[in-house]
């Protein structure tokens, strides 16, 4: 039920609440609704879970809203896994000082345990390192062009080729001879056809 409140002229307060049935009105001056009169009771739990949460946060800073309603939504739970956690077992590291900041950390721990472990049984870099000895003869072969090729740019100092008659101007150059060659006429190849 939806109740519509102004406090003075020019201030309307609406509010919606699922917990009251009926139009109830306080006593005393003001004759506020029953509704309103609640929520102000109660609104200092709201005022606490927000300095709570901005005392250990997960936010990053972002400008896109899915995102900052994402991260309020992580601390807000976090904080009310917290206090469920500390309900059942009020003596779970009672003596520590900083007992939210634990159990964050633990809580994010634990999320990520198990993709720390996906992430080791597939072995993403031991996999690069076999491809990256594969090719390593073909990866030195392009570096030591390449630093030949910087030295001689850098005594040229912004000097750009015109190549295959055309006004294109480029830096790029053949690894095999070192002739300037344009997008239109550069090759890409992985390096198993490299070696073919």
């Amino acid at each position: 039920m939806a109740v519509s409140y102004i406090p003075k002229q020019g201030r309307n307060v609406i509010l919606i609440s699922t917990r009251h049935r009926e139009a109830e009105v306080t006593e005393g001056p003001k004759k506020k609704p029953e509704r309103i009169a609640d929520y102000n009771r109660c609104k200092g739990g709201v005022d606490n879970l927000d300095k709570i949460v901005d005392t250990y946060s997960c936010r990053r800073r972002t400008n896109w809203w899915p995102e900052v309603l994402f991260f309020n939504m992580v601390d807000i739970t976090s904080c009310s896994a917290y206090v469920s956690l500390t309900a059942v077992d009020p003596s779970w590291n009672q003596a520590k000082l900083l007992r939210r900041r634990i159990f964050l950390e633990e809580l994010g721990n634990s999320l990520v345990s198990a993709a720390i472990l996906r992430r080791e049984s597939t072995s993403l870099t031991h996999q690069f390192l076999l491809h990256w000895r594969e090719g390593f003869s073909l990866v030195q072969l392009s570096l030591q062009t390449q630093s030949h090729r910087h030295q001689q740019l850098r005594s040229e100092v912004g000097n750009l080729q015109v190549v295959h008659r055309t006004e294109k101007r480029t830096v790029s150059t053949c690894i095999c001879c070192g002739s300037h060659t344009c997008k239109e006429h550069q090759v890409i190849c992985c390096k198993s056809c490299w070696k073919d």
